[in-house]
């Protein structure tokens, strides 16, 4: 059994032959948005899990906890050659608005890293005037 959700991320990539590029384009994220889930720089948002379960038939037991077997039985709504084949519109505007929702916490995620770093900058800027005015 893999110990975290990201190795679990990262086997089910390989089991099903995508590249990281490809499995992110599937998901709504970048390349190295996904490999960031691999590597445990990132974890995995809600939306993800419900596409990763509806594209891929993928047992969120084994994803989550690592319990059970990696792949739902074939269900009417599965990948084949790496395309996704819905069986109905429904499914794919459900598909589209969880895509757009992974996008949209990326972005999110960029812009608070972002705040994070103009602040740690900040309080370095800050602790170095303290320290200059407690000098004198």
């Amino acid at each position: 059994m893999l110990p975290t959700i990201n190795a679990r991320m990262r086997e089910i990539r390989i089991t099903l032959n995508l590249t990281q590029e490809q499995m992110g384009k599937s998901l709504g994220m970048t390349q190295s948005a996904y490999g960031a889930i691999e590597i445990k720089a990132k974890g995995v948002s809600g939306p993800v899990l419900l596409l990763l379960q509806i594209l891929y038939n993928i047992n969120t037991e084994f994803l989550l906890k690592g319990g059970g077997e990696m792949f739902f039985k074939k269900s009417k709504n599965t990948i084949k050659g790496g395309q996704h084949t819905p069986e109905s519109m429904q499914t794919e505007i459900e598909i589209n608005v969880l895509r757009e929702q992974v996008k949209h916490l990326n972005e999110k995620n960029s812009i608070l890293n972002e705040m994070v770093d103009v602040l740690k900058q900040a309080d370095k800027h800050h602790a170095t005037f303290v320290e200059y005015i407690l000098d004198k």
